[in-house]
Protein backbone atom coordinates (compact mmCIF):
# COMPACT_ATOMS: atom_id res chain seq x y z
CA UNK A 1 0.00 0.00 0.00
CA UNK A 2 1.42 3.39 -0.73
CA UNK A 3 2.53 5.70 2.12
CA UNK A 4 0.06 8.61 1.41
CA UNK A 5 -3.24 6.81 1.89
CA UNK A 6 -2.37 5.38 5.22
CA UNK A 7 -3.07 8.95 7.06
CA UNK A 8 -6.30 8.91 5.06
CA UNK A 9 -7.09 5.37 6.00
CA UNK A 10 -6.05 6.28 9.86
CA UNK A 11 -8.53 9.34 9.83
CA UNK A 12 -11.49 7.36 8.05
CA UNK A 13 -11.26 4.63 10.82
CA UNK A 14 -11.19 7.53 13.42
CA UNK A 15 -14.32 9.89 11.73
CA UNK A 16 -16.01 6.17 11.73
CA UNK A 17 -15.84 6.11 15.46
CA UNK A 18 -16.57 9.28 16.52
CA UNK A 19 -20.08 9.50 14.04
CA UNK A 20 -20.88 5.58 16.06
CA UNK A 21 -20.10 7.22 19.08
CA UNK A 22 -21.92 10.22 18.32
CA UNK A 23 -25.18 7.51 17.40
CA UNK A 24 -24.91 5.37 20.21
CA UNK A 25 -24.31 7.94 22.75
CA UNK A 26 -28.23 9.00 23.34
CA UNK A 27 -28.59 5.31 24.03
CA UNK A 28 -25.34 5.15 25.75
CA UNK A 29 -27.00 6.82 28.83
CA UNK A 30 -30.16 4.96 28.77
CA UNK A 31 -28.41 1.51 29.35
CA UNK A 32 -27.85 0.13 33.07
CA UNK A 33 -24.06 0.37 35.00
CA UNK A 34 -23.06 -2.91 33.64
CA UNK A 35 -24.35 -2.69 30.01
CA UNK A 36 -22.47 0.86 29.70
CA UNK A 37 -19.30 -0.68 31.33
CA UNK A 38 -19.52 -3.76 29.03
CA UNK A 39 -19.97 -1.56 26.69
CA UNK A 40 -17.24 0.84 27.33
CA UNK A 41 -15.10 -2.15 27.88
CA UNK A 42 -15.97 -3.47 24.12
CA UNK A 43 -15.32 0.13 22.55
CA UNK A 44 -11.76 0.06 23.90
CA UNK A 45 -11.44 -3.23 22.89
CA UNK A 46 -12.27 -1.90 19.20
CA UNK A 47 -9.92 1.21 20.40
CA UNK A 48 -7.40 -0.90 20.99
CA UNK A 49 -7.38 -3.34 17.88
CA UNK A 50 -7.31 -0.72 16.02
CA UNK A 51 -4.67 0.75 17.39
CA UNK A 52 -2.78 -2.60 17.36
CA UNK A 53 -3.54 -3.00 13.57
CA UNK A 54 -2.52 0.58 12.82
CA UNK A 55 1.15 0.22 14.47
CA UNK A 56 1.20 -3.15 12.76
CA UNK A 57 0.88 -0.76 9.47
CA UNK A 58 3.22 1.80 10.65
CA UNK A 59 5.68 -0.97 11.26
CA UNK A 60 5.35 -2.83 8.29
CA UNK A 61 5.43 0.57 6.22
CA UNK A 62 8.43 1.10 8.59
CA UNK A 63 9.89 -2.14 7.20
CA UNK A 64 8.94 -2.19 3.55
CA UNK A 65 10.76 1.20 4.07
CA UNK A 66 14.06 0.07 5.50
CA UNK A 67 13.45 -2.83 2.86
CA UNK A 68 13.60 -0.63 -0.05
CA UNK A 69 16.65 1.22 2.06
CA UNK A 70 18.56 -2.00 2.34
CA UNK A 71 17.82 -2.69 -1.58
CA UNK A 72 19.41 0.54 -2.34
CA UNK A 73 22.02 0.47 -0.33
CA UNK A 74 22.58 -3.13 -1.57
CA UNK A 75 22.50 -2.24 -5.31
CA UNK A 76 24.84 0.61 -4.46
CA UNK A 77 27.47 -2.01 -2.84
CA UNK A 78 27.05 -4.01 -5.61
CA UNK A 79 27.57 -1.23 -8.35
CA UNK A 80 30.47 -0.43 -6.13
CA UNK A 81 31.97 -3.84 -6.17
CA UNK A 82 31.26 -3.85 -9.77
CA UNK A 83 33.11 -0.43 -10.50
CA UNK A 84 35.54 -1.99 -8.20
CA UNK A 85 35.90 -4.96 -10.03
CA UNK A 86 36.17 -3.15 -13.60
CA UNK A 87 38.59 -1.11 -12.87
CA UNK A 88 40.90 -4.04 -10.94
CA UNK A 89 40.16 -6.01 -14.11
CA UNK A 90 41.08 -2.35 -16.29
CA UNK A 91 44.31 -2.56 -13.78
CA UNK A 92 45.15 -6.03 -14.59
CA UNK A 93 44.78 -5.60 -18.42
CA UNK A 94 47.23 -2.75 -18.30
CA UNK A 95 49.93 -4.58 -16.03
CA UNK A 96 49.36 -7.40 -18.74
CA UNK A 97 49.51 -5.26 -21.43
CA UNK A 98 52.69 -3.46 -20.43
CA UNK A 99 54.32 -7.45 -19.62
CA UNK A 100 53.41 -7.79 -23.00
CA UNK A 101 55.76 -4.95 -24.10
CA UNK A 102 58.08 -5.26 -21.91
CA UNK A 103 58.46 -9.31 -23.59
CA UNK A 104 57.95 -7.94 -26.62
CA UNK A 105 60.31 -5.62 -26.67
CA UNK A 106 63.11 -7.87 -24.76
CA UNK A 107 62.52 -10.47 -27.70
CA UNK A 108 63.20 -7.88 -30.73
CA UNK A 109 66.34 -7.18 -28.61
CA UNK A 110 67.04 -10.96 -28.60
CA UNK A 111 66.28 -11.34 -32.03
CA UNK A 112 68.22 -8.16 -33.53
CA UNK A 113 71.60 -9.45 -31.34
CA UNK A 114 70.97 -13.12 -32.58
CA UNK A 115 70.51 -11.72 -36.34
CA UNK A 116 73.93 -9.33 -35.66
CA UNK A 117 75.65 -12.07 -34.43
CA UNK A 118 74.63 -14.49 -37.63
CA UNK A 119 75.70 -11.38 -40.06
CA UNK A 120 79.19 -11.37 -37.69
CA UNK A 121 79.78 -14.81 -38.31
CA UNK A 122 78.74 -15.14 -41.96
CA UNK A 123 80.73 -12.08 -42.56
CA UNK A 124 84.02 -13.38 -40.94
CA UNK A 125 82.90 -17.16 -43.06
CA UNK A 126 82.68 -15.37 -46.12
CA UNK A 127 85.92 -13.02 -45.12
CA UNK A 128 87.82 -16.45 -44.64
CA UNK A 129 85.94 -18.12 -47.79
CA UNK A 130 87.23 -15.06 -49.90
CA UNK A 131 90.88 -15.23 -48.80
CA UNK A 132 90.81 -18.91 -49.79
CA UNK A 133 89.80 -18.36 -52.79
CA UNK A 134 92.10 -15.26 -53.64
CA UNK A 135 94.49 -16.59 -52.32
CA UNK A 136 93.87 -19.86 -54.74
CA UNK A 137 93.58 -17.11 -57.56
CA UNK A 138 96.68 -15.47 -56.53
CA UNK A 139 98.82 -18.67 -56.90
CA UNK A 140 97.13 -19.56 -60.25
CA UNK A 141 97.79 -16.33 -61.50
CA UNK A 142 101.54 -16.23 -60.26
CA UNK A 143 102.04 -19.42 -61.94
CA UNK A 144 100.16 -18.82 -65.05
CA UNK A 145 102.21 -15.17 -65.65
CA UNK A 146 105.34 -17.05 -64.39
CA UNK A 147 104.84 -19.34 -67.10
CA UNK A 148 104.36 -16.70 -69.65
CA UNK A 149 107.46 -14.50 -68.95
CA UNK A 150 109.24 -17.91 -69.53
CA UNK A 151 107.55 -18.45 -72.94
CA UNK A 152 108.51 -15.11 -74.11
CA UNK A 153 112.18 -15.00 -72.71
CA UNK A 154 112.51 -18.25 -74.71
CA UNK A 155 111.27 -16.14 -77.68
CA UNK A 156 113.70 -13.50 -77.55
CA UNK A 157 116.41 -15.93 -77.01
CA UNK A 158 115.26 -17.28 -80.57
CA UNK A 159 115.39 -13.90 -81.40
CA UNK A 160 118.95 -13.63 -80.01
CA UNK A 161 119.50 -16.41 -82.68
CA UNK A 162 117.96 -15.27 -85.65
CA UNK A 163 119.52 -11.60 -85.26
CA UNK A 164 123.15 -12.95 -85.04
CA UNK A 165 122.16 -14.98 -88.45
CA UNK A 166 121.03 -11.59 -89.98
CA UNK A 167 124.00 -9.63 -88.80
CA UNK A 168 126.22 -12.35 -90.30
CA UNK A 169 124.32 -11.87 -93.25
CA UNK A 170 125.29 -7.84 -93.14
CA UNK A 171 121.37 -7.13 -92.15
CA UNK A 172 120.30 -4.13 -90.06
CA UNK A 173 118.76 -5.61 -86.86
CA UNK A 174 118.88 -1.94 -84.63
CA UNK A 175 115.01 -2.06 -84.57
CA UNK A 176 115.04 -5.48 -83.20
CA UNK A 177 117.24 -5.21 -81.06
CA UNK A 178 115.53 -2.06 -79.43
CA UNK A 179 111.86 -3.88 -79.50
CA UNK A 180 113.90 -6.94 -77.96
CA UNK A 181 115.40 -5.10 -75.21
CA UNK A 182 112.21 -2.90 -74.44
CA UNK A 183 110.59 -6.29 -74.02
CA UNK A 184 113.05 -8.09 -71.68
CA UNK A 185 112.78 -4.79 -69.88
CA UNK A 186 108.80 -5.37 -69.51
CA UNK A 187 109.48 -8.78 -68.58
CA UNK A 188 112.39 -7.68 -65.67
CA UNK A 189 109.21 -5.42 -64.49
CA UNK A 190 106.43 -7.86 -64.58
CA UNK A 191 109.10 -10.75 -62.55
CA UNK A 192 109.12 -7.98 -59.98
CA UNK A 193 105.45 -7.47 -59.45
CA UNK A 194 105.01 -11.63 -59.39
CA UNK A 195 107.39 -12.12 -56.61
CA UNK A 196 106.07 -9.27 -54.90
CA UNK A 197 102.60 -11.45 -55.05
CA UNK A 198 103.78 -13.70 -52.57
CA UNK A 199 104.93 -11.63 -50.18
CA UNK A 200 101.70 -10.19 -49.43
CA UNK A 201 100.18 -11.16 -46.45
CA UNK A 202 96.08 -12.32 -47.26
CA UNK A 203 95.20 -12.51 -43.75
CA UNK A 204 95.04 -10.37 -40.47
CA UNK A 205 93.15 -6.96 -40.52
CA UNK A 206 94.34 -5.61 -43.23
CA UNK A 207 93.15 -8.24 -45.76
CA UNK A 208 90.93 -5.47 -47.68
CA UNK A 209 93.27 -2.98 -48.27
CA UNK A 210 95.69 -6.18 -49.49
CA UNK A 211 93.07 -7.40 -51.36
CA UNK A 212 92.98 -4.24 -53.19
CA UNK A 213 96.76 -4.27 -54.05
CA UNK A 214 96.88 -7.74 -55.44
CA UNK A 215 94.18 -6.51 -57.62
CA UNK A 216 96.30 -3.57 -58.89
CA UNK A 217 99.63 -5.47 -58.83
CA UNK A 218 97.85 -8.05 -61.20
CA UNK A 219 96.22 -5.30 -63.76
CA UNK A 220 99.76 -3.87 -63.23
CA UNK A 221 101.40 -7.76 -64.79
CA UNK A 222 99.11 -7.87 -67.49
CA UNK A 223 99.73 -5.05 -69.22
CA UNK A 224 103.65 -5.45 -68.76
CA UNK A 225 103.34 -9.14 -70.31
CA UNK A 226 100.68 -7.06 -73.30
CA UNK A 227 103.43 -4.90 -73.99
CA UNK A 228 106.33 -7.40 -73.51
CA UNK A 229 104.34 -9.41 -76.35
CA UNK A 230 103.68 -6.53 -78.52
CA UNK A 231 107.42 -5.64 -78.85
CA UNK A 232 108.74 -9.12 -79.22
CA UNK A 233 105.85 -9.60 -82.15
CA UNK A 234 106.76 -5.95 -83.98
CA UNK A 235 110.50 -7.35 -83.23
CA UNK A 236 109.80 -10.62 -85.31
CA UNK A 237 108.07 -8.55 -87.58
CA UNK A 238 111.29 -6.18 -88.46
CA UNK A 239 113.91 -8.84 -88.28
CA UNK A 240 111.69 -10.92 -90.90
CA UNK A 241 111.90 -8.08 -93.38
CA UNK A 242 115.21 -7.51 -93.12
CA UNK A 243 115.64 -11.42 -93.28
CA UNK A 244 114.10 -11.22 -96.43
CA UNK A 245 116.25 -8.38 -98.01
CA UNK A 246 119.32 -10.10 -97.05
CA UNK A 247 118.52 -13.85 -98.67
CA UNK A 248 117.08 -11.81 -101.45
CA UNK A 249 120.58 -9.98 -101.42
CA UNK A 250 122.73 -12.96 -101.05
CA UNK A 251 120.84 -14.74 -103.23
CA UNK A 252 122.08 -12.50 -106.23
CA UNK A 253 125.14 -12.30 -105.73
CA UNK A 254 125.74 -16.23 -105.76
CA UNK A 255 123.69 -15.89 -109.22
CA UNK A 256 126.32 -13.01 -110.17
CA UNK A 257 129.49 -15.04 -109.24
CA UNK A 258 128.05 -17.87 -110.72
CA UNK A 259 127.72 -16.19 -114.10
Amino acid sequence: MSKKFIPLIFASLIFSMSMGTLVSAQGFFELSPEDRARREEERSKVEADLKARMEVRMEERDTREEDRNSRFEVRSEERDARRAEMEARRAEMDAQREAFKEERKVKIDELRAEALAKREEAMKNGIEALKEVVSKQTENAQRIMTSTVERLENIALRMDSRIEKVKALGGDTTESERLIALARTDLDGAKVKIEALSSIELTGEKVQDNFKIVREAGADIKTLLRSAHENLVSAVRALSDIEVTVTAEVNTDATVESN
